[in-house]
């Protein structure tokens, strides 16, 4: 969510004299990521409390199209992800 709040309100003014529209392009998918981390979160606390295999196993899914700083909540999603469907049977 960092990453995308900083690039709606930082870098979506300063491309606007060269490219204009791009602000509302980036306020769109900074919106469009934030509900997606919204289900993330979502998705690992019930991970966490191994409640609700199938929203565990769409955050995880959604964590896969964030990007980050350097691809880690890609990676990190991933793994999450393959730990979330071994243990498909620990879930309530």
């Amino acid at each position: 969510m960092l990453a995308w709040g900083l690039i709606v309100f930082v870098e979506g003014s300063s491309y606007e004299a060269i490219f204009p529209g791009i602000a509302a392009v980036f306020l769109i998918c900074g919106f469009i990521e934030f509900i997606f981390a919204i289900v993330m979160i979502a998705g690992g606390i019930m991970a966490l409390d191994r409640r609700m295999w199938g929203l565990a196993l769409v955050g995880g899914i959604l964590g896969l199209f964030t990007i980050g700083f350097f691809l880690e909540t890609s990676i990190m999603s991933l793994i999450a992800l393959v730990l979330i469907i071994v243990s498909r049977n620990e879930f309530r």
